[in-house]
């Protein structure tokens, strides 16, 4: 509750250029129908985490995502920043080159629930893939920052929409309501897959650091079909 607290009070402090939609996004990423790669990362001594990749939806983010992981670039390096409650970042710390060739024009902006797989997109509108991260924000923890924005008279549409500048619809908020995620991220960062298996290994991971900030959670491997 209290990181939640903290997290609204920077929020709504920040006045920062966002997306505005021009009309109410098509949920394409639901589609069971969509074409999608299948996506397993290795976790040393906590297991396997698997993800489906939208390669028809964000086919240049995911192709080159599969290329950097063929070569062995994530092997070896880890889970360096975890955010209770929020994200886990892996991969380089440095941007390195040859990670990024995208603009902003390229991307579907999908939306980031719970357990999505994202890359940064930063302040020049690119994709910048040295580095991924993870949405680790559940739908209980949408409940209490809901109930904590109306007790100082906002709704989360305008919590959102007055913080980062992002304006959502009910029924998209509804969805985040039902799968947790960051609903402020939309338009922010470049969602190209979503978790399909090892929540508890996420969970473990988090608990891990939790316990102990020194902790390192090593990448074995990324294999991709």
């Amino acid at each position: 509750m209290k990181r939640l607290y903290i997290l609204v009070i920077l929020i709504l402090a920040l006045s920062v250029s966002g997306c505005k939609k021009e009309e109410t996004i098509k949920i394409a990423q639901l589609n069971p129908e969509a074409k999608t790669k299948s996506m397993k990362m290795s976790v040393k001594d906590y297991g396997t985490i698997s993800f489906k990749l939208y390669h028809e939806l964000e086919p240049k983010v995911v192709d080159k995502f599969t290329e950097l992981c063929e070569k062995g670039f994530y092997k070896g390096k880890s889970i360096y920043t975890i955010i209770e409650d929020y994200v886990l970042l892996a991969g380089s710390r440095e941007r390195a080159e040859n990670t990024q060739s995208f603009t902003s024009g390229d991307f579907t902006h999908l939306l980031p629930f719970y357990g999505a797989l994202c890359a940064n997109l930063l302040e020049d509108d690119e994709c910048n893939l040295s580095s991924f991260y993870i949405i680790n924000n559940s739908k209980d923890n949408i409940s209490e920052l809901e109930k904590l924005v109306a007790h100082k008279g906002y709704s989360l549409a305008d919590y959102i929409k007055f913080g980062y500048k992002v304006e959502l619809f009910e029924d998209e908020l509804d969805l985040y309501r039902e799968r947790g995620g960051a609903p402020w991220l939309y338009g922010h960062t470049v969602v190209f897959g979503q978790m399909t298996d090892g929540y508890e290994i996420l969970d473990e991971i988090v608990k891990a650091h939790s316990e102990d900030e020194d902790s390192e959670f090593i990448i074995e491997n990324i294999t991709i079909d």
